[in-house]
């Protein structure tokens, strides 16, 4: 957990009434981790902006805490046009929660590795299934 990064109050995870300022991969990550909010560090790293809504960056982190552990970072939603990586992690995150509740292997293997997962690096693109730099910008 970094201090300087702001915790998430998890009332932030309601689910968007408004259809049209959000996407179904950001409102099932919000379920997620209103759901693993117990196991997960939370922390929401940055904002998007647009001309629209704001989505928060969030990061789940799980695990060891020790700087000199080994660290794992799953990262999705580089390319809004490619979704299968942040369907991927958000499926995984879902078993995650699900194995913690029975699996010892699995928390052997947390106490001793620290786990970063980002499901929607770029959550603009992915809400638009556009790429993630404008062709103005290229």
């Amino acid at each position: 957990m970094d201090p300087l990064l702001p915790t998430v109050d998890t009332a932030s995870f309601a689910r968007t009434p408004d259809a049209s300022a959000t996407f179904d991969e950001h409102e099932a990550l919000k379920a997620i981790l209103l759901a693993g909010s117990a196991h997960f560090d939370i922390q929401t790293v940055g904002e998007v902006h647009t001309t629209g809504p704001t989505f928060p960056l969030y990061t789940a982190s799980i695990g060891s805490r020790d700087p000199l552990a080994p660290a794992l970072g799953f990262f999705g939603g580089i390319h809004g046009l490619e979704r299968i990586g942040t369907e991927l992690i958000l499926h995984y995150m879902r078993a995650l929660l699900f194995r913690l509740e029975w699996d010892e292997l699995l928390h052997q293997q947390l106490q001793k590795s620290g786990w970063c997962l980002c499901p929607s690096s770029t959550p603009v693109a992915c809400g638009r299934k556009s790429a993630p730099i404008p062709r103005a910008w290229t």
